[in-house]
Parts: C-alpha cells; structure tokens; sequence
C-alpha cells in the first residue's frame, strides 16, 4: 500500500509536469503521418513538414525511423488523428507496465523510479516511444536467461527502429553469444529487407535527409550524452566521436565480467551516452541501472539518486549554457559511475546483497546486485 501511495503521487505530480507541454509539442505527429503514407504506399519521409492533426505545413519533426517500423504503425492509420494518439499513448503506458514486470530489480523500487522519472512524464507528453526500445531490451535479458538464445537476438533485432542503443546492444552479443549475434544479424536483415520492399531502393538517402532535416545532426547542446557535454564546452565534434569509441570499448571489455542481463542494463546506459543524438526523454533508459544503485551510501549511490530526480533533467530544458551543460555532465557521469560501481560489486564478491544470492539461470552466469531484487518481488 505505502508503495502504490508513493507511485501515486509521483504519477501526479509528472503529471502536472507533462501537462506544460506547448501546444506545438507533438511527435506522435511523425509517426502517424508515416502510417498514412505507409498505407498510402508512399515514401515515409515525404511531407516532413505536414502535421496530420491539423492538416497545415509547419516546420514539424519529419519521420526519422526506419521504413519497416512506419509498415508496422500502418493500423493507427486507420484511425482519426486523437483517437489514434490516445491509442499510442495507452501502448506507451502498456510497454512501461511491461517493463515493469520484467524489471531486474525490485518492482516496487523500479516502480518508484517510474513515477517519478521527468523522462518517462515527457515521452509521455511528447508522444516519443523510448518505452518501447526499454521493454525490448529487458525482454531480451528474460528470454536470454533461459537460454533462448537465437530468439534473444531475433528480438533485440527490432533496436534498428530507434539505432541509438543498437551499437551498444551488438556488442554485448558480440561478446556474449554466437548464437544469440546470427539471431541478431537475420533479424535487422530481415528488417532492412522490409525497408528496401516499402521505402524502394533510394529509403536510406531519404532516411539521412530525414536526420538532416530534423537537426538531429547538428543541434547538439542540451543532449544528455558525451556529444551534449562537447558541444556546450565549444569542443570540436572528433572529440565526442573519440569518446563514444572509447565507450563502447569499455562495453565491449567489460562484458567478460558481467552477466547478460547486467551487461545489458550497462548497455542502456552507456548506449545513452555514446549515441551521436539523444534527448531528455532517453533519459528513460537510465532507469535500471540507477534504480538498482540509488540506495547505496557512497558517491554513485548519491549521483544515481540524483539522476532519479527531475533536477538533472530540468537544468536540460534551461537556457543558460552553464545549467545545461551541468544538466548534460549529470547524465553523462550516472552512467559511468553507476557502471563502474556495478562492475565493482559483481567482481569483488564482498558486497553483503550478493553473497548469499543464487546466480542467474544465464549460460555464462555471474553474481549481480541486481538479483536480491529480482528474487522476491512485492
């Protein structure tokens, strides 16, 4: 009960927070109007600029996904404009139920973390489908403990939607299983086979004209990720390139000492901070990891506790320099300390909530602090 009273009024008051959204601040925009050409069978990325709700030209978010992922939202199309996004958002709310339920830690903490997360409450109110790429990737841990392998990487296939987290995710199957990275290879096969039958053999020109178009390329200030951090400090763009690089090997290095699912969690994480873009609702994908780590009494124990207030997050919408590059360092840092403390509780074996933890059903199992959550669930 005192959980469901504490959810309760987080929920109300990210509520509130949502509701301030401008009356502009729609991106569900981007995939109904994909649908409708979809259906139409049209190029996705034609009309960036149209709205669908109020059938005008406006500088709109054009679609900047992948073809297949517009043939798949062609049912909303059928569907008038609001009665389509509240079905959107009801499929949001479902994707972080499920993740709830999947969640490798504590239901009731990551519960918690839910409620009151200000990134959750903005894809929310934005429309933006981070929940989704959340859900598929603690799908995957689940079904990869129970050493389903090929059908792990099959599903965490359908990361190429939104390819921010797929480097990240690749190179932990990379490291972790053959046969779970063919799954994950026939899968984006597959996909991009769907993309060149849909979008023709000109959709990956298209897709770039998209990215450009949307800014994504340029408008760097304010990410919550190493790219953000560079661009408020004025730093030249190879530094941020060299910084995701050195990243995603410390990924890669650090999955021979971790279990899949935490591997994966990691993945989350540093995926976030390695992307070339990323916006303060993929801050969602923080959740797991920080959450498992806000009660410790130490320094990254106080910054993942931090991270799961909406401070950090709100510094992100300010218009000082100084305030958005703290808010961009805050994300940045949560994601390296909270995966270095977690590689220091699985490899020293002396922390007292994993000594007397039965290991994951994982086929290169290892202990991992997310397990005391993971066995008794409220």
């Amino acid at each position: 009960m005192r959980t469901w009273a504490i959810c309760a009024l987080g929920i109300a008051i990210m509520a509130v927070a949502a509701s301030h959204r401008t009356g502009d601040a729609d991106d569900f925009r981007q995939f109904y109007r994909a649908a409708t050409l979809a259906q139409a069978h049209q190029s996705v990325f034609a009309h960036p600029g149209f709205s669908p709700d109020t059938n005008t030209d406006g500088a709109y978010l054009p679609f900047n996904r992948i073809p297949s992922y517009a043939e798949v939202l062609r049912p909303l199309a059928s569907l008038p404009y609001p009665a389509a996004r509240r079905v959107w958002i009801g499929l949001i709310a479902l994707a972080f139920l499920g993740c709830l339920w999947l969640s490798p830690i504590r239901r009731d903490r990551f519960a918690m973390a839910l409620a009151f997360s200000f990134p959750v409450a903005m894809s929310f109110a934005l429309g933006q489908d981070i929940a989704f790429i959340l859900l598929i990737v603690l799908a995957t841990a689940r079904i990869y403990a129970t050493q389903r392998e090929f059908l792990a990487g099959l599903l965490a296939s359908l990361l190429a939607i939104k390819f921010t987290w797929l480097p990240a995710v690749g190179l932990v199957f990379l490291a972790k299983s053959r046969r779970g990275t063919a799954g994950l290879a026939l899968g984006i096969a597959v996909q991009l086979a769907v993309c060149f039958a849909a979008g023709g053999i000109g959709w990956p020109g298209e897709y770039l004209a998209s990215l450009r178009r949307s800014n994504l390329i340029f408008e760097a200030q304010g990410m919550p990720n190493i790219r953000g951090v560079a661009a408020s400090l004025g730093l030249p763009d190879g530094v941020w390139v060299l910084g995701t690089v050195i990243v995603l090997i410390w990924l890669y290095r650090l999955c021979g000492r971790l279990s899949f699912t935490d591997a994966l969690v990691v993945a989350l994480a540093l995926g976030l901070i390695a992307s070339p873009y990323g916006f303060l609702y993929d801050a969602v994908a923080l959740l797991p990891l920080v959450a498992a780590l806000a009660s410790l009494d130490s320094w990254d124990g106080w910054l993942a506790s931090a991270a799961l207030t909406p401070a950090p997050w709100l510094l992100l919408m300010t218009d000082g320099s100084l305030t958005v590059l703290a808010g961009s360092v805050l994300a940045v840092a949560s994601a390296v300390g909270g995966t270095t403390r977690l590689t220091r509780l699985v490899t020293s074996g002396r922390d007292p909530r994993t000594a007397s933890v039965p290991l994951h059903s994982d086929p290169t199992p290892r202990s991992s602090p997310f397990l005391l959550y993971s066995r008794q669930q409220d």
